[in-house]
């Protein structure tokens, strides 16, 4: 009886780490898979169609665009480990812990950089849409598929030096790892995990709700349609922004008032969960800035169609 207990007990054990090897390496793969496949479906169908002349699609291809790069560099830090093995060989990686949390750090840089493109390129979207409804005639002569694409080059480098804030501060935490010896940024790097994350929600939200503010104080009350449709969206993409970026704030809290108790195993999953949110968060945007606006279209013509059938 005691055998078939213990049997059972490590047959559980196994299976448990095999759902959690899976849940750790497979899954990610999988999402950031499906994610390529929507958002080059959408960059595809914005090009073939000829939509790509006008400014609001514009923007939106050079949002799916910039999730694209996020998605592949958010990958390569979630599975640094393999990406370690991969440049430096399994023998000289495996128990090497601080060969692996090298290539982590330097993997958060790309990460960050295309994370915070993303973001930029949500304002981006934003304040063209902004342009369109508060100021159409403006927007007819000034706001072209061009201009768009020149501000996403400002995006981009606006992103490359932030970005090189970070890169800093991570290279300064490498240093203190090379040289044996703790140093600030080894022993702070949640306080800026913490600021740029506060930064991120700040630079998202505020614009995003000055925008809408100012599209409601435009559109007539009459149109219930399109001012329930606005905030809707406007509550979607700041749940979005909430939930993609509160938990990493939330574990680099813990951390730093001493509260983390977890087990390394707890430690991976909780690990895990923060980018799984990060993955779907760009997987999100294609569908909400583009697939379902173009269902609704699609809808709301056919709806047109039946009401209005063409004549003999």
């Amino acid at each position: 009886m005691d055998n078939f207990e213990n049997k059972s007990l490590s047959n559980d054990t196994v299976f448990g780490n095999c759902i959690h090897s899976f849940v750790i390496h497979y899954v990610p793969a999988i999402i950031v898979g499906i994610g390529l496949i929507v958002n080059i479906l959408a960059i595809t169908s914005i090009c073939l169609t000829g939509k790509v002349k006008i400014p609001t699609y514009t923007a939106i291809l050079c949002l799916a665009v910039s999730d694209s790069l996020a998605l592949v560099t958010r990958l390569a830090r979630v599975e640094a480990c393999a990406v370690c093995s991969l440049l430096y060989g399994e023998e000289l990686c495996s128990g090497n812990k601080s060969r692996v949390t090298a290539v982590q750090t330097i993997s958060s840089i790309p990460s960050f950089m295309t994370l915070h493109g993303s973001f930029c390129h949500v304002i981006l979207l934003a304040a063209v849409r902004y342009v369109i409804i508060v100021h159409p005639l403006k927007a007819r002569g000034c706001l072209t598929s061009g201009k768009v694409i020149g501000f996403s080059g400002v995006a981009w480098t606006f992103t490359l030096i932030v970005s090189s804030v970070y890169g800093i501060a991570c290279m300064k935490y490498l240093e203190g790892l090379y040289e044996g010896k703790a140093n600030w940024f080894m022993d702070n790097f949640e306080v800026i995990d913490i600021i740029m994350c506060f930064y991120l929600f700040l630079v998202t939200l505020i614009p995003l709700l000055l925008f809408h503010i100012a599209k409601r104080k435009v559109i007539p009350a009459t149109l219930t349609y399109h001012v329930v449709r606005m905030n809707r969206m406007v509550i979607v993409v700041a749940l979005i922004t909430v939930i993609s970026l509160f938990p990493l704030m939330l574990r680099n809290i813990i951390s730093m008032l001493g509260l983390d108790k977890f087990t390394q195993k707890q430690k991976v999953i909780f690990f895990s969960a923060i980018q799984f949110i990060y993955f779907l968060r760009h997987v999100v945007n294609p569908v909400l800035y583009f697939w379902i606006n173009e269902v609704l279209n699609k809808k709301r013509n056919y709806t047109k169609c039946c009401q209005h059938p063409a004549r003999d």
